[in-house]
């Protein structure tokens, strides 16, 4: 005979919460990534003026004009979640000539590396934090 489960309906109530606002575990998990993401690629991230470096930023609405890898990570639709990790601004705006090169100078990529360097550490991440969020609510 199966084990009967204590606190059913408030288990079942707590993740429908969690199925229809992804948010509550999605929106915490994809900063403290980002911010993993954006470390490594401050890290690796050639110097001389230092304002390559501080340009690479997250953000969550959209990423500002002019950038490097405005790449999203998707994960509602209609883009109601979504992370930006981006490098360059208005007044940075040779982020790709570095991480690519030029016909006069190497590339010295920073950006796609720096992700992919960490990428199996986000993915640890997201499947621990949504794994936390599932126990926490058997709990």
């Amino acid at each position: 005979m199966p084990e009967k489960i204590k606190n059913l309906r408030r288990v079942r109530r707590k993740l429908e919460q969690l199925k229809r606002d992804p948010a509550l575990v999605l929106k915490p998990m994809l900063e403290e990534a980002a911010m993993i993401v954006t470390s490594e690629q401050k890290r690796l991230c050639p110097v001389l003026t230092g304002a390559l470096r501080e340009s690479i930023q997250l953000s969550f609405d959209r990423p500002p004009k002019g950038v490097l890898g405005a790449g999203a990570a998707k994960f509602a639709p209609e883009g109601e979640l979504n992370v930006f990790v981006t490098a360059g601004n208005r007044k940075v705006r040779y982020a790709a000539f570095v991480e690519h090169g030029t016909k006069d100078t190497p590339k010295q990529p920073f950006f796609f590396s720096g992700y992919r360097a960490v990428k199996a550490e986000i993915k640890a991440l997201a499947s621990q934090r949504l794994l936390d969020a599932v126990k926490s609510s058997v709990e």
